[in-house]
């Protein structure tokens, strides 16, 4: 990414009636974003995570008040050290969540929520999640094993097993074989994200009406998958 990044001053942010101005105190850093620098044309500016302090409250009287903690995000922008943030897309932090902590939320967060949700009722049921150690992997863990679900994770080496345990998972699969898997499915949810050969043993492993959802391909883009 060399050269591709610069920091330098902007004008102020131009906050619409229903936007607060928030002054910055941490980001995250999302794939998405990241290698989307690689390709952008100048001038574009970077982010989608935040938190921070609520400096100007929305000018329709909706949302955090001046002085509120809070996590956010955006479609651009957040890393700077003023953003307009939309009132809908703000949430006040409570006083034991640090910004760095509420930084990581939004994008990773609710992607493993939304991923989670097609699966329905998950109490009792095997949900196998790949891709365990990334951001939205972890976050995926805790919330499947909060409701119930009878965990299995992926870690590519040995040294990450503890920590996709320590998320919620009550089996791991170490390396980049799948095909231990079996042994603990079928699934009636699968969270897939390397893509490529993963997305397609995933499948595989799926039982009669079980879900499978694909949020990236760190992998590989393609997958061939055989009827």
């Amino acid at each position: 990414m060399t050269g591709r990044l610069a920091i330098q001053s902007v004008e102020a942010p131009q906050v619409s009636p229903s936007e607060a101005l928030v002054q910055v105190e941490a980001i995250s850093l999302n794939r998405g974003e990241v290698l989307g620098a690689m390709h952008v044309d100048a001038g574009w500016r970077p982010g989608w995570d935040l938190a921070g302090t609520v400096i100007t409250q929305a000018a329709n009287g909706a949302g955090p008040k001046v002085g509120s903690r809070v996590v956010g995000m955006v479609s651009a922008g957040s890393w700077a050290e003023q953003v307009a943030v939309p009132t809908d897309l703000l949430a006040e932090l409570p006083a034991n969540v640090t910004f760095a902590q509420a930084a990581s939320l939004p994008v990773a967060g609710f992607t493993a929520l939304c991923a989670l949700e097609k699966g329905g009722f998950l109490l009792n049921k095997r949900v196998l999640i790949t891709g365990s150690t990334g951001g939205v992997g972890l976050f995926a863990h805790q919330l499947a094993r909060l409701s119930g679900a009878y965990v299995v994770g992926t870690a590519r080496q040995t040294r990450h097993e503890a920590l996709v345990r320590e998320a919620g998972a009550d089996q791991v699969i170490v390396g980049d074989d799948l095909a231990p898997a079996h042994a603990y499915g079928p699934y009636h949810l699968v969270i897939e994200s390397p893509g490529g050969k993963a997305l397609a043993t995933a499948l595989a492993l799926l039982a009669p009406a079980g879900t499978c959802v694909t949020i990236g391909w760190s992998a590989a883009a393609e997958a061939t998958m055989m009827s």
